[in-house]
């Protein structure tokens, strides 16, 4: 949600706005707290309870403009503090060693290595979840429902929507 803020009209207001203002000076705070924990013999707990701070106030200035999304002026103002919160989020936690893989390279090795455990491979469930489909299809709902149970049985879990069905190995 932060990065949906600062894809449009990011505007610095020539009076910072009193909420904004006071998220930027907590985040602030949040990581020059990080950063002395790190150079206290490496407290790696205090750094890490900074960048829950981060995270929480970057939650926080989400759910804000959402409840404001109509007030233009804000919801720009809020995507340059979303923009500082993304930037200490990734400091605090680049420091940490934390965040280094994209989300979703981290999903399909995740994914891979949990079909590994059980015996599977992304084929064999991809070709049970297009049987299963085509069952839907045809109506034949008996078959459909006894492949999710099949599947679910071997630790997968199905999702439908309206794009199809897509599919996570279960921990």
């Amino acid at each position: 949600m932060l990065r949906a803020l600062t894809s449009s009209g990011l505007t610095a207001p020539a009076k910072p706005l009193a909420e904004l203002a006071r998220t930027k000076k907590d985040v602030e705070k949040a990581i020059v707290e990080a950063e002395a924990g790190l150079d206290d013999d490496l407290n790696t707990p205090v750094a890490l309870a900074a960048l829950g701070e981060i995270a929480r106030h970057g939650h926080e200035l989400a759910d804000l403009c959402q409840k404001r999304r109509k007030d233009a002026a804000f919801v720009g103002a809020a995507g340059v503090v979303a923009q500082q919160v993304i930037v200490a989020i990734e400091r605090v936690a680049g420091e940490l060693g934390l965040l280094q893989t994209p989300p979703a390279a981290y999903r399909a090795r995740t994914r891979e290595r949990r079909l590994l455990l059980r015996g599977l491979t992304a084929n064999d469930i991809q070709a049970k979840v297009s049987e299963r489909a085509a069952a839907r299809i045809a109506k034949d709902f008996a078959r459909s429902d006894a492949l999710r149970a099949e599947l679910e049985g071997l630790g997968v879990s199905l999702h439908d929507g309206r794009d199809g069905t897509d599919w996570t190995v279960d921990q």
